[in-house]
């Protein structure tokens, strides 16, 4: 399993939980005795992989859930709306997140920019704010 998780949807999500889940079912289901350092060691770092991998899954899967309620939905655009400057959606994009066990997931977060001064040729960069109602800066979770 990779440390990019989750690309865009439910299905992916819950797919991949499905995967780590059977791989946990597999390592616990094949007896090992540990007899060295190193065998210990080994087994710590593979438990850790595979929870650390179903944590980022399961985590992917609430946050975009949650982003793509309707009620988030209003509430990003009431924070859109009380910026300085006007914005306007420019649609969903893709974002890598990582979360506090160091996992990346990518998710669908709406994006939202000013206007570009066309005389000017200036062009102004955006926000996520519903990374910001997430307490999301710098793509990390709160918790990293």
């Amino acid at each position: 399993m990779d440390s990019n998780l989750g690309r865009n949807n439910y299905y992916d999500f819950e797919k991949k939980i499905q995967e780590v889940k059977a791989e946990i079912e597999d390592f616990q289901q094949k007896p090992q005795l540990i007899r060295t350092a190193q065998e210990l060691e080994a087994a710590e770092k593979e438990i850790g992989r595979l929870t650390d991998c179903l944590h980022g899954l399961l985590i992917g899967l609430q946050l975009q859930r949650s982003i793509n309620s309707e009620t988030f939905h209003e509430e990003e655009k009431r924070l859109a709306k009380s910026w300085p400057k006007p914005l306007r959606i420019d649609g969903k994009e893709e974002v890598m997140i990582r979360t506090s066990r160091g996992m990346s997931i990518s998710l669908k977060v709406g994006y939202y920019r000013r206007k570009i001064n066309r005389r000017r040729g200036k062009w102004y960069p955006g926000l996520y704010p519903g990374l910001v109602l997430l307490g999301i800066h710098d793509r990390c979770t709160p918790g990293l």
